[in-house]
């Protein structure tokens, strides 16, 4: 039941986000060519052929909302792995994480550390 929740969460939100961003290309379909962003590339992917901005409206909103939440759920198990992988990594090198966290408070400034002592 929660999943449901969840999944019916995340298509409304991908059906807002399509149609304000439909609603934007409406007003300036050349956006479609210009803003090369995941939903902008779907969207064109879904045109392809058709006139614009009469082909928005034959655009197959639960396919796309679909294929939007493919690439999130797929984006989110990436990049956990790749966060995994850098852990690994930070501890097997020690000098690597040294340089890591001298750049970080570089760029935050040095109370940026949770602990103090380390």
């Amino acid at each position: 039941r929660e999943f449901n929740q969840i999944a019916d969460l995340m298509k409304q939100a991908g059906l807002n986000m399509l149609t304000d961003r439909l609603e934007v290309l409406r007003k300036n379909s050349s956006l479609l060519d210009t803003d090369l962003d995941l939903l902008n590339l779907i969207i064109k992917g879904q045109c392809e052929g058709k006139k614009l901005p009469e082909g928005f409206d034959q655009i197959d909103k639960e396919l796309l909302i679909d294929e939007l939440a493919t690439f999130f759920v797929a984006g989110v198990e990436t990049t956990a792995i790749a966060l995994t992988w850098l852990m690994y990594h930070l501890t097997k090198y020690p000098h690597v994480l040294k340089k890591m966290r001298a750049e970080v408070e570089e760029v935050f400034g040095e109370g940026f550390r949770k602990d103090p002592n380390n």
